[in-house]
């Protein structure tokens, strides 16, 4: 695989090495780093000072976007979220998969968070 292909990078297994050359080669090409915690949690980003354009107007993008667009698409994340994990549990025949499909249909958006 070229190192121009890759995007992102998710280190989650402790006791990874890689060289310094490796990690800048990948920033000078706009990839970002996450590193994860024993419990594969994200706990740090790695993000290429003078990354590839479109990947900066993307985040400045996020950054800027107004609250209400904000909070609406918080929400369709959370759904999705909900959704994915309801979809796991049916495919496991579990009865709780109807429980959190009917949740995932009840998350709204208001004034200060999603609930």
């Amino acid at each position: 695989m070229a190192l121009d292909d890759i995007q992102a990078i998710i280190v989650h297994a402790h006791g990874v090495t890689w060289t310094t050359s490796l990690v800048v080669a990948l920033a000078e090409r706009g990839a970002i780093m996450v590193m994860c915690a024993a419990n594969h949690s994200p706990v740090a980003i790695m993000s290429p000072i003078d990354g590839h354009h479109a990947q900066a107007a993307r985040m400045r993008a996020q950054w800027e976007a107004p609250r209400p667009m904000f909070k609406q698409l918080w929400q369709k994340i959370i759904v999705a979220k909900i959704t994915m994990q309801a979809s796991l549990l049916a495919v496991q025949g579990k009865a709780e998969a109807n429980a959190l499909m009917l949740m995932s249909r009840r998350v709204r958006v208001v004034s200060h968070m999603v609930v």
